[in-house]
Order: structure tokens, then C-alpha cells, then sequence
């Protein structure tokens, strides 16, 4: 088996500090994959269904845990790297949940590159790609608060890459996520860029 990134192990650390501790870890359940729909739709049928594994988080029976939403680099092809991250959080009490971005993988349309959306010239595709990705966090987040597994009050984010400027976004936008990490908040693209420095940003770094 492939290390943990040690920077994203950095980073599971100190969204556990962030959530209050982990507990004792007795057992876990196997994986848990379910398909969302878009609360807020592109249109498109493919991109509008937002897969979802979760990992739910080692701990004593009946014991409800923290649980995070997990996101994934720009163009990402294959969620090994994000499977990796999931059982590290697992195995150390914090449940985690890989949710596939808009215009990746399973909701890539049919001749786009994975992404591309994201950084396209056209600056309201990219503004279309974010608003929709922030808005499917919390989709993810709610379901998560009604597995029996997660504690409800303490639902948060980690993001990396692309995934990170998500993140900040969504925290922004949704106030019962608790806490969050970004790693590598700022991507090349005009768009993410923007992203980066907009309001809704700047709120979700001052909590």
C-alpha cells in the first residue's frame, strides 16, 4: 500500500483538533457508496448525480463520530490517492466521505476533459462548475448528518487543489460546516483564482 501524502496526514491532524477529538477506535464498517442528486443542476443529466463513497470512521459501537466530506485535485482521473486519505481518517475516528466533483470522472460529459470546465476561457462555465461543486458539498454534508455513524454538530471539509477553493467556498455559503481544511487553496485558472479572492473566501478563512 501507497504512504499517506504526509501533508495531507498534516492536514487530517488538524481538522481532528478542529472537530475535538477522535475517541477510541474499536471497529469499522466496510464502505458505503451512494449517488446524490445536484441540488443545484447544470442540465446535464451526466454531471447533475454526484457519486459518493464514504468510509466510515473506526470507533466504539453505538459511537457517533466526526465525519468530513472529501475533494478531490483538478482533472483528477482515478480516486486512488483520495481512497488512501479516507482510510487514514477512518482508521484515526473521523468518518469521510469522497465526493467526485462536477465534470470529473462519472460526471464528465461525453468528449469533455476531466476538468476542463473548470479553467475554460469562458469565465460563467467555470463560475457554473464552482457554484455547483460548493453547493453539492452540502448536499453531501446533510446526508452525512443523517448517517446513524455522524455526529450531526460536527460535519466539516477538506479539500485539495481544486478542491480546497471548493471547500472555502462552501464553508462560506454553509454555515453548519464546522470546520474545514484546504490544502493548496489556489489553483492557475483565472476562475479559481477569482474564486479565491472573493468574499465568500475571505468569510470562510477569518472563522
Amino acid at each position: 500500500m501507497l504512504p499517506v501524502d504526509p501533508r495531507l496526514r498534516a492536514c487530517s491532524l488538524a481538522l481532528a483538533f478542529s472537530l475535538a477529538g477522535t475517541g477510541a477506535a474499536l471497529a469499522r464498517a466496510g464502505r458505503v457508496q451512494v449517488t446524490l442528486p445536484s441540488e443545484q443542476p447544470s442540465g446535464n443529466a451526466t454531471v447533475d448525480q454526484i457519486p459518493v463513497e464514504f468510509h466510515p470512521a473506526a470507533a466504539p459501537e453505538g459511537a457517533k463520530t466526526p465525519a468530513v466530506v472529501l475533494l478531490h485535485p483538478l482533472g483528477t482521473k482515478k480516486l486512488t490517492e483520495m481512497r488512501l486519505f479516507a482510510r487514514y481518517l477512518a482508521t484515526h475516528s473521523i468518518g469521510a466521505a469522497i465526493m467526485t466533483l462536477p465534470y470529473h470522472m462519472r460526471r464528465k460529459p461525453t468528449g469533455e476533459k476531466p476538468g476542463r470546465r473548470f479553467v475554460a476561457h469562458d469565465v460563467r462555465k467555470g463560475v457554473q462548475a464552482l457554484g455547483q461543486s460548493a453547493a453539492d458539498v452540502s448536499t453531501v454534508a446533510n446526508w452525512l448528518r443523517e448517517q446513524p455513524s455522524v455526529d450531526p454538530e460536527r460535519v466539516g471539509t477538506i479539500g485539495v487543489s481544486l478542491g480546497a477553493v471548493v471547500a472555502h467556498m462552501a464553508m462560506g455559503k454553509d454555515e453548519q460546516l464546522t470546520a474545514g481544511v484546504a490544502f493548496s487553496a489556489e489553483e492557475t485558472s483565472p476562475t479559481c483564482a477569482a474564486a479565491a479572492s472573493s468574499s465568500t473566501f475571505r468569510r470562510a478563512r477569518r472563522r
